[in-house]
C-alpha cells in the first residue's frame, strides 16, 4: 500500500475521536484570556493519539510530533470570541462556539500530524494551540522565536477545498474630545459631541475617497467600536472609538495625517497595529494544498480575508512558505450559530494529511531540510 493510503487509513481509525476530540474542546468554554479549560482539556484527550502536549512560558499548548528533518509548524488558536454557543448535534452538524473558529481547524491539525508521521519518519509536525488570537495575540507573538519551519499553515476556516492568501491589517483609534459647558442657547460655544460627531463625518468622508467599489480587500474598512460623552456640568467629554482595516498597499500614515489635520483639537491614540499581509501563491506548500484538494474530490479556490489572523504575524517574521487552511464557513464565525459538519472536518483532516505528505517527500528529495 502506498504511503498516502496509510496514512489515509490510519486517519480513519482517528475518525471515530476526531468529532469526539472537537466536541471535548468546544464543551471547554475558552474565550480570549481564559484559555486554560480547553489546555486541560487537550492535555487530557490527546495522549491518547500519542500526542503530548504541554504549555510554554507563556501559556500556549504546544506539542511535537515526529523527529523528521522536515519541520512543518502548525499553528492555531485554541481561544474564543466570547459568548457561549451551546454545545449539541444535529446529524452532521456539531454547533459551538469554536467549530469554525478555530478549534475545529485546530481538531484537524492533529489528527493529521498523527496520521501524516504514522507513515513519514521524514516528518516533524509542531502543533501550536495559540492563545489571545482572538485579542492582541500574545500567543502567536511569543512563539515566533522559538520555532523555524521550513512550511507554516495557520488554522482558520478557509474551508475544506480553498486556501486562504491574505488578510488586511488593521490599526485603532481612540479619540477623545473634551470641551467646557456651556448652555445651549450660546450656539458658538464648542460642544465635545457635537465636535465628536464632526470629526466622525470627516472620517466617513476619507472613507468613501478610498473604498474601491466591488474589492472589499482592497478597499479601506472602518466601523465605529464605541461612542461615550459625559457631561458633569463643568465639561463635557466625548470618546469615539474606531477599527481600520487597511488594505494592502494603503498609506496608514496619510489617514493619521488626516485625524491629526481634521481632529478638531481631539486627542488621539493609535494601537493594535497589524501589517497587511499576502503570501506567495507560486510555492510548493500552495501546490501541494492544490493537489490534495483535487485528489479529495474537491475544486480548489483562493481566498483573501478583510479580517486579520496570526498569518499577518507569522508571516514576515519567518519567511517561509506559509498559508492559513482550515475546515468550517467561516460566515459562521462569532456567530450565535456557529457549527461544523463532520464531514467538512474529515475533508480538511484528510487534505492536511496529503500535504504534509508531499512536504516530506519533497523537501527530503532535494535535501533541503534544516537540522
Amino acid at each position: 500500500m502506498a504511503p498516502t493510503e496509510q496514512a489515509l487509513q490510519a486517519l480513519s481509525t482517528l475518525q471515530p475521536s476526531l468529532d469526539v476530540l472537537l466536541e471535548g474542546m468546544l464543551t471547554a468554554y475558552s474565550p480570549t484570556g481564559e484559555i486554560g479549560p480547553v489546555v486541560e482539556q487537550l492535555r487530557a484527550a490527546l495522549p491518547s493519539w500519542s500526542i503530548h502536549p504541554s504549555t510554554d512560558d507563556i501559556g500556549n499548548l504546544v506539542a511535537t510530533v515526529g523527529q523528521g528533518p522536515v519541520q512543518v509548524a502548525l499553528v492555531g488558536h485554541i481561544d474564543t470570541v466570547r459568548g457561549q454557543v451551546p454545545v449539541r448535534r444535529d446529524g452532521d452538524r456539531l454547533f459551538g462556539r469554536g467549530a469554525v473558529d478555530a478549534k475545529g481547524p485546530f481538531a484537524a491539525f492533529c489528527a493529521a500530524a498523527v496520521a501524516a508521521v504514522s507513515v513519514e519518519p521524514r516528518l516533524q509536525v509542531h502543533l501550536i494551540g495559540c492563545k489571545d488570537e482572538e485579542g492582541p495575540s500574545h500567543g502567536a507573538r511569543f512563539a515566533a522565536p522559538h520555532y523555524h519551519p521550513h512550511y507554516a499553515i495557520v488554522g482558520e476556516p478557509s474551508g475544506s477545498a480553498a486556501v486562504t492568501l491574505g488578510y488586511k491589517g488593521t490599526i485603532k483609534l481612540t479619540y477623545t474630545r473634551r470641551t467646557d459647558s456651556a448652555h445651549s442657547s450660546n450656539g458658538e460655544a464648542s460642544n465635545a459631541l457635537d465636535d465628536t460627531l464632526t470629526f466622525w463625518n470627516r472620517l466617513l468622508a476619507f472613507h468613501s475617497e478610498h473604498t474601491v467599489p466591488d474589492s472589499a480587500f482592497t478597499s479601506l474598512q472602518m466601523r465605529p467600536l464605541s461612542l461615550q460623552s459625559v457631561d458633569d456640568g463643568m465639561g463635557m467629554e466625548a470618546t469615539l472609538r474606531v477599527d481600520f482595516r487597511i488594505p494592502p498597499g494603503f498609506d496608514v500614515l496619510k489617514l493619521q495625517t488626516f485625524v491629526a489635520r481634521y481632529g478638531l483639537g481631539g486627542e488621539v491614540r493609535w494601537e493594535g497595529w497589524e501589517e497587511p499581509v499576502v503570501v506567495e501563491k507560486n510555492t510548493p506548500l500552495v501546490r501541494a494544498f492544490l493537489a490534495a484538494i483535487r485528489a479529495e474530490g474537491g475544486t480548489p479556490t483562493f481566498k483573501k480575508k478583510t479580517g486579520t489572523a496570526d498569518l499577518n504575524i507569522l508571516s514576515p517574521r519567518w519567511a517561509v512558505p506559509m498559508v492559513a487552511y482550515g475546515p468550517g464557513d467561516s460566515h459562521l464565525d462569532h456567530t450565535p450559530t456557529e457549527h461544523t459538519t463532520i464531514p467538512e472536518l474529515t475533508m480538511g483532516a484528510r487534505v492536511l494529511t496529503r500535504v504534509l505528505l508531499q512536504l516530506a517527500q519533497r523537501e527530503s528529495g532535494q535535501g533541503r531540510a534544516r537540522p
